[in-house]
């Protein structure tokens, strides 16, 4: 399965593809799912992406790569912005008793 990451890890931090310059295995990164290496490629008529060797990636490694990218950027930046919630309590109940 040819599994298509954005993200990878490189000497322990995640890297965007975009922040590596080697081709293929040079760039040294691994995937923030699985372990395995994987190699970058930088292509003209598609998105640039980390990819595995033919066989090796699994379904969840993309997910594991937005995560660990995710939880990068919010230890970096400490703070997260949501949208706002109303919640609403139904006549006659009480929220404390």
């Amino acid at each position: 399965m040819d599994i298509k990451v954005p993200y990878g890890l490189k000497d322990g931090r995640t890297v965007h593809i975009k922040e590596v310059e080697e081709k293929g295995f040079a760039c040294d990164c691994v995937c923030p799912g699985c372990g395995k290496r994987l190699m970058a490629r930088f292509c003209k008529n598609k998105t640039d992406h980390f990819a595995h060797e033919k066989g090796e990636g699994h379904k969840d490694c993309l997910e594991s790569a937005l995560h660990h990218a995710a939880k990068d950027i919010l230890l970096d930046r400490k703070e997260i912005m949501l949208p706002s919630v109303e919640v609403g309590v139904p006549a006659g109940h009480h929220l404390f008793r």
